[in-house]
């Protein structure tokens, strides 16, 4: 479970770190998906 998460969120960071402004919904899905993973760390 430990490898596939690093490599989703390397998938994810990828997403975020290259935003393309005529594909906002990349941007807007890669913050949704990051958001729920460190809420639930801190919980």
């Amino acid at each position: 479970m430990g490898f596939a998460s690093v490599l989703h969120q390397h998938r994810k960071h990828t997403l975020c770190k290259f935003p393309i402004k005529d594909n906002v919904i990349y941007s807007s899905r890669c913050t949704a998906e990051i958001a729920l993973p460190q809420r639930a760390k801190q919980d």
